[in-house]
């Protein structure tokens, strides 16, 4: 019985605990180690900039829209529309994110990459 109680309350957490880290290590180990995030440090920005870009294969879609339904000038039209409205509904990046804004960091922190979203301010 002390043998069931000491899994259930000390191992069982533990494999839980080292699945749910593997798991983030995973999904969050590209966004510091890669070489154009400096270590971190930009990946907000990076993540950010591809929301003004239309889905890849959008305008091949207008263009496959039979003629009968729409004309080229009116393709024309969806297109320049369409390019218009993506890079204006993206509100602007956080200043925290964009490394522009005030630093939440000390003046005694250290920082790993020489970033100014990690200067002190």
């Amino acid at each position: 019985m002390i043998r069931d109680q000491r899994v259930h309350y000390t191992l069982a957490p533990l494999v839980l605990r080292l699945a749910l880290a593997a798991i983030f290590i995973f999904h969050g180990y590209h966004k510091v180690f890669d070489p154009d995030t400096e270590l971190g440090a930009t990946w907000a920005a990076k993540q950010w900039g591809p929301q003004s870009k239309m889905p890849p294969g959008l305008m091949e879609r207008v263009d496959q829209i039979p003629d009968k339904k729409l004309d080229a000038e009116m393709k024309t039209e969806v297109k320049a529309d369409l390019a218009t409205s993506y890079a204006r509904e993206v509100p602007p990046m956080p200043t925290r994110c964009s490394g522009t804004g005030p630093s939440t960091r000390s003046p005694g922190a250290s920082c790993w990459a020489a970033s100014p979203c990690c200067s002190a301010s």
